[in-house]
């Protein structure tokens, strides 16, 4: 028997969704051909039962901001640090996207999100990051990196698709000089699909 072939990926409606690693046709010990020949249809006839209602992605077009950017000045060292975050509209759907959507921001766990005591739309097209004190947690580094998680967009819009929620993501990374001023950003938009 030849080595296993992995599914890296599954492809529903003309968007990858989430990677799996099981070999296919594994049962956990190996399986006389005949068997399997007998399996893999069976296997393809529960996919086609389990997925019949697959929904085209009318809702993963385009992205939600263009141009994000900080607006005025940061300082680490102010009281509280507060950070604008603003831009432009998106592109295909995410130029229609609501400001109620952009309300529905939270801050994701991980990285300098601990540090964040509050994250609201305070304007159109532009969002107020206020951390908790910053002095401690930056003796040691000089950055500052945290994600922003916005909701599935077929709450806010007349878009439909198959499977889980979607999460629209905008990843921070502020870089501060010695004083704690910010030097530069960088912002990156990503989109984790929701499972099927």
């Amino acid at each position: 028997m030849g080595p296993s072939r992995v599914l890296r990926s599954l492809k529903f409606c003309g968007v990858e969704r989430a990677p799996l690693g099981a070999p296919i046709g594994a049962v956990g010990r190996p399986v006389a051909k005949g068997l399997r020949r007998r399996l893999v249809p069976v296997g393809v006839a529960a996919l086609l039962i389990v997925v019949p209602g697959c929904k085209a992605d009318t809702c993963s077009g385009g992205q939600n901001m263009t141009n994000p950017r900080v607006v005025g000045e940061f300082s680490a060292a102010a009281s509280p640090p507060t950070l604008r975050i603003g831009w432009d509209a998106g592109t295909k759907l995410g130029a229609l996207l609501p400001d109620a959507y952009f309300e529905d921001v939270v801050v994701s766990w991980g990285g300098a999100g601990a540090l964040i005591e509050e994250v609201s739309l305070s304007s159109e097209r532009e969002l107020t990051v206020v951390f908790s004190s910053l002095g401690e947690p930056l003796a040691e580094r000089d950055e500052l990196g945290f994600t922003l998680e916005f909701p599935d967009r077929a709450a806010h819009t007349s878009c439909a698709h198959g499977g889980m929620s979607d999460q629209y993501l905008l990843d921070v990374i502020l870089h501060l000089d010695a004083s704690g001023t910010l030097a530069s950003a960088d912002f990156t938009q990503r989109v984790l699909y929701g499972a099927y």
